[in-house]
């Protein structure tokens, strides 16, 4: 028996002793396909709780909204000097919100010029409108990096001045480039990590920006294709307020109480064919609304997911 244990353990030594497969190591990148045309179908719920403290009283403020779209990728030609233009129009949106105050508003595409029931809203609508009537485009650079983001003229015309800033070319361009950022840009092997920082306006010059980490966990069989899937969780959140006379925030102490992101990527044409995010942020901070002080807490929910669709 112990010459049979010395024997056993001898055989697992010599084969741990052994050089051992590499694991493979893929390449995760994006491509532009010139002339190519992409159709994705995406639906975001939100659910927001923010308490602020109004003299004694905290005061309870829910928002909830939900939206559906659709949007074509349309991507030119390489022109000489090796600069490629994407443009991207909204084909359908669908919005729902109900607001603090038992206000709602509801947006669809099919009547995109309906005024909402109550007027009050109306500049909400308008950023609405204005989402779905422009198209956007990206200039790319020879090396696919982001040159220029263009909006019609026309974009901000009658947009309060708090929204013009989701139609500002440097502001998107810089989201959108840290999106394209998100992977490694090296070759990756099951179980590799990476980290990647990015930021976003949200409407009204209110900056809200992300850590997170990225984790590559191999191959996936959907649809009779071979995907690369990639599991990601938000380490981090940052808010900020700039160029706001109305709206200021500090002492902001937000944290990620729960985050579950997964990417799904088709190497054979370089395109993310599914997205899907799960977030839960909440924390303590202070607005300032008017120069008036209400230091409050945040809860914040956010669900989004996006799919390619198939070709027409």
């Amino acid at each position: 028996m112990r010459l049979k244990s010395l024997v056993t353990g001898f055989g697992m030594a010599l084969l741990a002793a052994l050089p051992q497969p590499a694991q493979a190591q893929v390449k995760l990148e994006l491509k532009h396909k010139e002339g190519a045309k992409q159709v994705v179908a995406s639906e975001q719920k939100t659910e927001q709780k923010l308490t602020l403290k109004v003299g004694n009283v905290d005061q309870e403020l829910d928002t909830k909204s939900q939206s559906f779209e659709t949007a074509t990728t349309t991507t030119g030609k390489r022109a000489d000097d090796g600069t490629l233009r994407v443009e991207r129009k909204v084909d359908k949106l669908q919005t729902e919100v109900s607001l603090p105050g038992g206000m709602s508003l509801q947006f669809d595409s099919g009547d995109p010029d309906k005024k909402p029931d109550n007027p009050a809203l109306e500049p909400l609508v308008t950023v609405l409108r204005a989402t779905f009537k422009h198209p956007v485009t990206v200039v790319l650079n020879k090396d696919n990096s982001i040159k220029a983001v263009e909006f019609p003229e026309a974009a901000t015309e009658g947009l309060p001045d708090a929204f013009k800033s989701q139609f500002d070319g440097e502001k998107r361009k810089k989201a959108m480039q840290a999106e394209l950022d998100f992977l490694p840009g090296k070759e990756v092997k099951a179980g590799d990590t990476w980290e990647r920082t990015s930021e976003a306006d949200i409407g009204g010059n209110q900056i809200m920006g992300f850590t997170i980490a990225y984790e590559y966990t191999g191959t996936v069989e959907k649809d009779g294709k071979t995907l690369h899937q990639i599991k990601a969780k938000a380490k981090d959140v940052k808010y900020r307020v700039e160029d706001n006379a109305m709206l200021q925030a500090r002492d902001v102490d937000l944290k990620i109480a729960d985050s579950d992101i997964s990417l799904l990527i088709d190497l054979e044409t370089g395109s993310v064919v599914e997205r899907s995010s799960k977030m839960h942020i909440d924390g303590k901070m202070t607005l300032i609304i008017n120069n008036m002080e209400f230091p409050g807490k945040l809860d914040l929910k956010i669900e989004s997911k996006a799919v390619l669709q198939p070709p027409a």
